[in-house]
Parts: C-alpha cells; sequence; structure tokens
C-alpha cells in the first residue's frame, strides 16, 4: 500500500482558488491549476492526492487546461523504462498563466457585449 498525504491550501492560495472560480473557473479545475503552479512539475496521480479530487475529474480538467494552452505534459519514463508517466507543469510562467486567463475572459466578455449591443437594437 503506498501511503500519501493530501495537502491543504494555505489561506492565499484558497483566496486565489476561490477568485478564479468566481471568475468563471470550475472550481477543480482552479485547484488543479493551483496545484500545478505551486508543484513545478508534478504528476497526475499527484494531483489527485494534493487536491482530493477523484481521478476521473483531474483527467478531465488537465486535458481542458492543456487545450487552453495553460499546462504542459511531459512523458517520462519510470520504472527502468518500462513504463511512461504524464508529468504537467505550467506553460510558461504564472504571470503568463494570468495573461492568458484575463485575454480569455476579455474576449468572452467583449462577445457577451456584442450581443447585448445587437439585442438593444433589435429593441428600439
Amino acid at each position: 500500500m503506498r501511503r500519501a498525504e493530501i495537502c491543504v491550501f494555505d489561506e492565499q492560495e484558497e483566496e486565489f482558488i476561490n477568485l478564479l472560480a468566481n471568475s468563471g473557473m470550475n472550481k477543480a479545475m482552479a485547484k488543479i491549476l493551483v496545484c500545478v503552479a505551486l508543484s513545478k512539475e508534478t504528476s497526475g496521480r499527484d494531483i489527485e492526492i494534493m487536491t482530493g479530487i477523484k481521478s476521473s475529474t483531474v483527467s478531465v480538467m488537465l486535458k481542458q487546461l492543456r487545450e487552453q494552452n495553460l499546462i504542459i505534459a511531459n512523458k517520462k519514463n519510470i520504472d527502468d523504462g518500462n513504463r511512461s508517466v504524464f508529468y504537467y507543469s505550467l506553460a510558461g510562467t504564472f504571470e503568463d498563466t494570468i495573461v492568458r486567463l484575463e485575454q480569455k475572459k476579455l474576449s468572452e466578455t467583449s462577445k457577451y457585449m456584442d450581443q447585448i449591443k445587437k439585442v438593444k437594437k433589435y429593441a428600439s
């Protein structure tokens, strides 16, 4: 049996997770993103252990974060090369990640505002 610990985010990390969640990011995804940022490079299994999020959810969230170019995955061989594991890290600095999230939210907001303007145009 493998012994593991679940990490508890400190107050500042929890606040950051909540800010990401309040800005529209899934809370599990926010936890995973903060976990990867703090760990520099970590496996999916370690993310599960550190966050307490189940395996299937971690896998889905990691895929979405990769698709958004927020994290990258590096395949590494372990156990004398017979088995490989993906290790995840931020796709750039933490500041770069925040800028990408900001740009995404600005784009979404701009599209929403354009739709509101069209509705106003038809309403008048």
